[in-house]
């Protein structure tokens, strides 16, 4: 039992490995047939496990210097030593944009403009339907007309209140004169009468002739008691109920005319309110016929219009403008490239279309917190040159030059072989005769390319003669 066992697992083993060579041959064979040398060149680990010599076709990856053109000649490549860039993606904004809206709620009647026109400060943009203002301001001044009226009306019957009142003082002055006129003959008459009654008593005068002057006497008294009696009859109406005894008959008298002319006077008042009321509103009136009018408040872009020609509008904004038509760039940095902002730093924007033109700007702001949401710091730069084709909403890179430097290997373009689908290669100078070896490039200049790998500053590598 034990021999079989062990019989047993050695079968079991030996069937294991002859499986496994089995699928190993046939990888081997798939990628030594079919695999591109670019493939095998980016991933040289696994050429060495699964190339066999025995699978490959014929190799073409060393060439005999024979090989070689006339025209062809070896150089190494340029090494220069630049400032490292930084790169990051941004987007197109304006640098300053302007939400305008409405100040009143109404019909969009005209717009004067379009998105993507430029405007001056002052020039009509857009026009709300004005009809019922228009009415409600021509029965305002109908309104003002009436009130005007009534402010006349209300001030002739306070001047004639007032005219009543003097009427009435002249006949208490008129009254308190001849009171005093009375009041003399009366003491005239009660002083002669007292000469009388002393000639009478010493038998000089007769008794009818003392009694006449004694009758004299009575009928001034009466007359002077019937004058101030008129006169307090007129007196009792400039009553003013005052809670102080010791003012003045003319302190009296001028509350008096007050009291009995406020009514007048308080409905002329009221008028000149209703009419300054009414003025008011006319401004008003005014003011809400202007605001129907839609001015730009600034020079610059109409970037969006939010509204067509026979909305309503409401409290959102209706078009937005890019003051001076000037544009910037944002974007995020990482905490440690953070050292190397500076504003008023020079950066370059590459728009994400082909063939454009780089646009130059200056860091204009950073903000003092890093984002939660994406772990970076917003930096804006004020764009100041070659920015006129750009448009908000656009994406591109932004490039800013470090302190660092960094070695860059340069060849000619020309000397490149291949192209961009099944990858770009060198033929280089090796022991053993020309090698072909395929390199990751990006575009430098317009007669250069920069490696960024593949080719070492020493390497030489073959190059046809222009």
């Amino acid at each position: 039992m034990k021999l079989k066992s062990i019989y047993n697992f050695l079968t079991f083993r030996v069937r294991s490995l002859l499986l496994v060579g089995l699928v190993y041959f046939l990888v081997s064979f798939v990628y030594s047939r079919f695999a591109t040398e670019n493939i095998r060149y980016r991933m040289p680990a696994l050429s060495k496990m699964l190339l066999l010599p025995i699978f490959a076709k014929e190799s073409k990856m060393e060439e005999t210097s024979e090989d070689l053109s006339p025209h062809q000649s070896f150089q190494l490549p340029r090494v220069v030593e630049e400032n490292i860039w930084f790169e990051f993606p941004a987007v197109v904004e304006p640098s300053k944009e302007i939400f305008i809206q409405s100040k009143q709620n109404g019909r969009i009647q005209k717009i004067h403009i379009e998105e993507g026109q430029t405007v001056k400060k002052g020039q009509l943009l857009l026009e709300l339907d004005d009809e019922l203002i228009r009415l409600e301001g021509e029965k305002l001044q109908i309104n003002l007309l009436q009130a005007k009226s009534q402010e006349v009306i209300t001030l002739e019957k306070w001047n004639h209140a007032k005219q009543q009142v003097e009427v009435k003082v002249r006949e208490i002055d008129k009254k308190t004169e001849l009171i005093e006129l009375a009041k003399k003959e009366y003491e005239y008459a009660s002083e002669l009468k007292s000469k009388k009654e002393i000639l009478w008593k010493q038998g000089y005068l007769s008794l009818s002739e003392f009694e006449k002057w004694k009758l004299e006497e009575e009928t001034k008294l009466t007359q002077f008691k019937n004058l101030v009696r008129e006169r307090d009859s007129l007196l009792s109406l400039v009553s003013t109920q005052s809670n102080a005894p010791e003012d003045s008959f003319v302190e009296h008298l001028r509350d008096w005319k007050e009291k009995n002319t406020i009514l007048e006077k308080a409905e002329y008042e009221l008028s000149l309110s209703h009419t300054k009321i009414i003025r008011n509103q006319i401004k008003s009136n005014d003011q809400l016929r202007t605001d129907a009018k839609l001015y730009a408040p600034k020079s610059g872009k109409i970037l969006k219009l939010n509204a067509k020609e026979g909305e309503l509008t409401n409290h959102n904004p209706i078009m937005s403008l890019m003051e001076n038509s000037e544009i910037s760039v944002t974007f995020h940095i990482g905490e440690t490239e953070l050292p190397e902002i500076q504003l008023d730093k020079e950066i370059q924007y590459h728009p994400s279309l082909s063939n454009n033109i780089v646009a130059i700007g200056k860091l204009e702001k950073r903000n003092g917190y890093l984002d939660p949401k994406s772990h970076g710091i917003m930096i804006k730069a004020k764009l100041t040159k070659n920015f006129q084709s750009l448009l908000p909403g656009m994406f591109g890179i932004v490039k800013i030059s470090s302190s660092h430097k960094k070695e860059k290997i340069l060849i000619p373009t020309h000397s490149l072989f291949g192209d961009a689908n099944s990858g770009f290669y060198l033929q280089l100078k090796t022991d053993h005769g020309i090698q072909k070896r395929f390199i990751q490039i990006k575009p430098y200049s317009e007669t250069e390319s920069e490696v960024i790998t593949g080719l070492g500053p020493m390497e030489s590598f073959t190059v046809e003669s222009i």
